[in-house]
């Protein structure tokens, strides 16, 4: 059996819903802008809205979104959000964000840089 403790909040009609009951799904499919993205579980925004806020957001906002995603996604999910370009162009104010992934990222940079990918 499942334990699932989450937060109930009352209606003005009486009734009670759970908070996961409110937020959108998630989902492994980053093409869904409606749903949120399993690895960003913990943000309570959709996929949609994630990609506005990185394209429209403060840069404080993106800066904070984007090394989330290049900590929690898997590379190849990263993509649905930023392009290597973008990485590379940040990477002063991203790489003291991102924990013990900052080496792979680096790693990846460094690599594309080399072979003539990323000026």
């Amino acid at each position: 059996m499942e334990d699932r403790r989450c937060l109930t909040l009352g209606t003005a009609g009486g009734t009670i819903r759970s908070v996961d009951e409110m937020l959108p799904a998630l989902t492994s499919d980053l093409r869904r802008d409606d749903l949120r993205a399993e690895f960003l579980s913990d943000l309570r925004l959709t996929i949609g809205e994630v990609k506005r806020r990185l394209r429209d957001g403060p840069e404080r906002e993106r800066i904070e979104l984007l090394a989330n995603i290049l900590r929690e996604a898997r590379t190849d999910e990263v993509w649905a959000f930023a392009t290597p370009a973008e990485v590379a162009s940040a990477w002063d104010r991203l790489a003291p964000r991102l924990g013990r992934r900052r080496a792979h990222w680096q790693f990846l940079l460094d690599g594309w840089r080399r072979l003539g990918l990323l000026a």
